[in-house]
């Protein structure tokens, strides 16, 4: 999750500077340095190989191309696109600007009833239905799962516009997610 931050864990001081450290289990991937208290090292974490739930819509995952020849050196990464995606939205304009949304994507959108209602409102240029409407149409057509959330105030922050809550997971193997990358060559 990007909004939580680990307090406990090991120090980086106790790790060997100028080595190479891949570690697991937090699902974005991202490096920690501590230039002040362990100049030197940098833990890389690997992060999860797709989007496991709503809390990472937005997060990019990746394949991380290891060298053992030379001293397990990072020398390239591989953007991953496998799994199903999460995609927050929170408002009419970011559901319209919303792309890359495939069958079994999850779309999120949370806005309070006067926008939702206005989104409604709005004409098209043909007469028919709402943009908004006609855009959450063409996404459950696509296959993807929409859900409109009513909130009682708009966000008071900046809102990354992609990618559950946990409920609905993907049920993706190691072997699967390597299949699913292969495939998409």
């Amino acid at each position: 999750n990007d909004l939580i931050v680990s307090q406990g864990g090991v120090p980086l001081s106790l790790f060997p500077p100028d080595s190479p450290i891949y570690s697991g289990h937090f699902h974005k991937p991202h490096t920690v340095t501590a230039a002040r208290t362990a100049p030197g090292v940098a833990v890389r974490y690997v992060g999860s190989p797709y989007q496991t739930s709503l809390s990472e819509a937005g997060q990019e995952k990746e394949l991380l191309l290891l060298d053992a020849s030379r001293g397990w050196e990072l020398v390239d990464t591989i953007p991953l696109s496998v799994g199903k995606r999460y995609h927050r939205i929170f408002s009419a304009s970011q559901l319209l600007d919303l792309d890359r949304v495939v069958a079994k994507d999850r779309v999120v959108v949370s806005m309070t009833r006067d926008d939702l209602d206005g989104a409604k409102r709005e004409k098209s240029n043909d007469g028919g239905a709402s943009p908004f409407d006609a855009k959450v149409k063409q996404l459950r057509k696509l296959g993807a799962s929409v859900e409109i959330r009513e909130t009682k105030v708009a966000p008071l922050w900046p809102i990354s516009a992609h990618g559950s809550d946990g409920g609905d997971l993907e049920d993706l193997t190691p072997e699967s997610t390597l299949k699913a990358f292969l495939e998409q060559e």
